[in-house]
């Protein structure tokens, strides 16, 4: 007997500006139409607006974690004025959703509605409407970039030890936390949830030392995604000046909160001699991808190619993608590859389901996870300790 549901809500989605959200995000859509056809489906994203998908309606995260213009556009050095103004941000969200919610209770919700952002309602009544929530695919429960990660924790939260909405956790990765503190807040609430999905091995034993029951082990959404046909291919390598004749290599890069600066010009190195290597060695042409572009600086890649590009000898054989292009046609392009090193995860996911061998560059554990399912754990190199012998060594 199939289940009348009429709307459902994907939360945590974080900005298809960078394309593996895109993909997870249109892969887990178009199943969910599939599986509902007739379901509203409802989109909170801390980037809403960047979201190109038909049929779907979105709004923000109860907690964001972007800032107004003004504030991020503060000198670096200013650190403790961003960080005051999401504390207070966020308070807010909170203090806020819970007033709402017990003004449900108390039939009295239409009295608090002018303190309430229309934004932050809209977001409310999407919680208050759906018949069930889906916390997006990805990796963001773990404590690498300190704190950041209550921001998606209290939608979970929210949703189902506050509303008691039926709650799943998608194929995500999840941990690992250095933080026990952390770690024991995270685990407290994921034992409250309906169902548990994770897409790697290593999160998946991480979270049953925590959790034993109502969890399951599946992939990554993204190798699902389709890929444009080859006619797109072609169009986009020749306004590219991708060769069609030629071998290539494909490379992405990412911006990373290094240890020091030693570290990330080490990172950079390694590349750009790799890719000089593979050149001279074996008269290939290296393109490299853009997985995430512009929001900020530390989210678009295109900057970190660049500064590559300018280490490199065979400068001429090389090429960085300029044109934004969707998940779809970025999955088409890597296709074209006939190695890929690839420090996005991604991007290293398009190119293993186009039958791409990759060599990945990890910066989070989550990477280890994806290849170690594969049985590709042998083609790994640090991001802080990657040296160019070895690398060399690897891509040959």
């Amino acid at each position: 007997m199939r289940i009348n549901i009429k709307s459902i809500l994907i939360i945590n989605h974080y900005s298809s500006a960078n394309l593996g959200d895109a993909a997870i995000l249109e892969v887990m859509v178009s199943f969910l139409y599939r599986v509902f056809p007739t379901a509203k489906i409802v989109v909170l994203s801390h980037y809403p607006d960047s979201i190109q998908i038909s049929n779907t309606t979105c709004f923000s995260n109860l907690l964001s974690t972007k800032l107004p213009a003004k504030y991020d556009n503060i000198n670096p050095n200013f650190k403790a004025i961003k960080r005051i103004y999401k504390l207070i941000e966020w308070s807010a969200a909170i203090c806020l959703s819970q007033l709402w919610y017990y003004g449900h209770k108390l039939n009295i919700h239409r009295y608090i509605y002018s303190i309430i952002p229309k934004q932050l309602q809209a977001s409310l009544e999407a919680y208050m409407e759906a018949d069930f929530v889906l916390s997006c695919g990805g990796g963001f429960l773990h404590d690498s970039f300190g704190g950041v990660f209550f921001t998606h924790l209290y939608g979970i939260f929210f949703s189902r030890c506050i509303l008691k909405k039926p709650t799943v956790i998608f194929s995500q990765s999840i941990g690992p936390f250095k933080n026990k503190l952390y770690e024991c807040i995270v685990m407290f609430i994921l034992r409250k949830l309906d169902y548990i999905l994770i897409r790697e091995p290593i999160s998946y034993y991480y979270v049953s030392k925590f959790i034993t029951n109502r969890i399951s082990l599946t992939a990554d959404l993204a190798f699902l995604l389709p890929v444009v046909d080859q006619n797109r291919i072609n169009q986009i390598c020749l306004s590219e000046g991708i060769s069609l004749s030629k071998r290539i290599v494909g490379v992405s890069l990412r911006m990373w909160r290094f240890k020091s600066n030693e570290s990330c010009e080490q990172y950079l190195r390694a590349v750009a001699a790799g890719c000089d290597f593979l050149i001279q060695e074996y008269g290939v042409q290296v393109i490299f991808v853009s997985m995430s572009k512009g929001l900020k600086l530390f989210d678009s890649d295109q900057d970190m190619a660049r500064r590559t590009k300018m280490l490199m000898n065979q400068k001429s054989s090389t090429v960085i993608l300029s044109n934004r292009y969707n998940s779809e046609e970025m999955k088409g392009v890597i296709s074209r590859c006939s190695i890929f090193v690839g420090t996005r995860m991604h991007s290293n996911i398009f190119a293993f389901s186009m039958c791409v061998p990759v060599l990945a560059i990890a910066y989070i554990s989550k990477t280890q996870g994806i290849m170690k399912m594969l049985n590709q754990d042998a083609w790994i190199c640090d991001i802080e300790t990657i040296k160019v012998d070895i690398l060399k060594d690897m891509m040959n």
